[in-house]
């Protein structure tokens, strides 16, 4: 992709939160992405409910938790390094958390791909069952163009 990075939205040190206070819905997605960056899937995605509803800038349009979790899976397969993501500022509202996150990549050819990301998540009973993501779209597309892979073009 392109060596040059964005600021971030936060700063990975200076906003590092104390996690041993963590709500239980803010500790499910933090076990959720920890597990994504440890490139195992199937136990990210165990945190998550197949039905629930996911839904992307990019591709602009409502998807089940376990159809978003294929495009991933697919997404996953184009690189060399798994995704990993550096989680930001917190804040939560009922069963509702917003995350700041920044996530970096490594494609089978050598190229990085960096973003941030915000999420707005909803977690019940200890899974994660509604999502909106916000990201840089044009890093993503830059990133993805001609990648048969790409989960927004499926």
């Amino acid at each position: 992709m392109t060596d040059r990075r964005s600021v971030p939205a936060f700063d990975p040190v200076e906003d590092l939160e104390e996690t041993t206070t963590d709500s239980p819905e803010k500790a499910v997605i933090r076990q959720f992405f920890g597990r994504w960056s440890a490139r195992d899937l199937d136990a990210a995605f165990e945190l998550t409910d197949p039905e629930g509803e996911w839904w992307h800038l990019t591709f602009g349009e409502k998807i089940t938790l376990g159809e978003w979790a294929e495009r991933v899976r697919r997404n996953q397969s184009l690189c060399s390094d798994p995704a990993v993501f550096t989680l930001g500022t917190m804040t939560q509202e009922g069963d509702r958390v917003s995350v700041l996150a920044t996530m970096t990549s490594t494609f089978l050819d050598g190229r990085t791909y960096w973003n941030q990301y915000h999420y707005l998540i909803k977690v019940r009973n200890g899974r994660i069952v509604w999502g909106r993501e916000f990201s840089d779209p044009r890093l993503s597309d830059e990133a993805f163009r001609d990648r048969s892979g790409a989960f927004w073009r499926q």
